[in-house]
């Protein structure tokens, strides 16, 4: 009966372990969408009460929300869809037509900027993003590269760059759904055991055993 117990425990910890686990994650993610929604919330505001004059101004306002200096491209993207989705709103937005036209402007322009910045992000790390062991072919192809034929060489490159992502973007979305019915199926599992080591502790309880 004392080996039951202890797998009752056991089976009852890693239950509870994996149901952490899954609170966490959906915990980290749900942060992350509330922050960026909040983030467009304020550019949208920002933008309507004329608060922002410059693209400065929208990434303290980012650096304010994820408390961190942005200094990666990925970072320079999320202001970047916060600025498409601002555009997106003050589209539908009911203004008269002239506070309309200034707004709309105004994030164009923004978004010029942005565009502009990633672009010159992506000149100093134009591979980052691209999984091993390709980003250190294509970064190998790159560095041999004459200097005089780098510019060339390096839209050919980015373009690869992109395709490379965007399929790597796509296994993980899949493997992202796999592991989250694979992790269900898990969880249903050890439930089902957990169920099980009850039945068979109450039923030995119950003979004597």
């Amino acid at each position: 009966m004392e080996d039951i117990e202890i797998l009752f425990i056991a089976a009852t910890i890693f239950i509870l372990f994996l149901a952490f686990a899954f609170w966490f994650d959906y915990k980290r993610r749900k942060e992350e969408k509330q922050t960026h929604e909040k983030l467009c919330e304020l550019v949208f505001n920002s933008s309507r009460n004329d608060a922002i004059r410059n693209l400065d101004d929208v990434i303290d306002i980012a650096e304010s929300l994820y408390e961190t200096k942005l200094i990666l491209l990925s970072d320079f993207k999320k202001v970047e869809l916060a600025l498409q989705k601002t555009k997106a709103k003050l589209s539908q937005y009911t203004f008269n037509s002239k506070e309309r036209e200034v707004n709309l402007e105004k994030i164009n322009e923004l978004l010029k900027e942005i565009k502009s910045k990633i672009e010159e992000e992506e000149k100093v790390a134009p591979f980052e993003g691209v999984p091993d062991p390709e980003r250190s072919q294509l970064e190998l192809i790159y560095t041999v590269t004459d200097a005089g034929n780098k510019a060339a060489i390096l839209a050919p490159l980015q373009i690869i760059s992109k395709s490379i992502k965007s399929r790597a973007k796509l296994l993980e979305e899949e493997k992202v759904k796999s592991q989250k019915y694979s992790k269900w199926g898990i969880l249903a599992t050890f439930i089902t055991f957990g169920i099980a080591m009850v039945i068979t502790f109450l039923n030995s309880s119950a003979t004597g055993g």
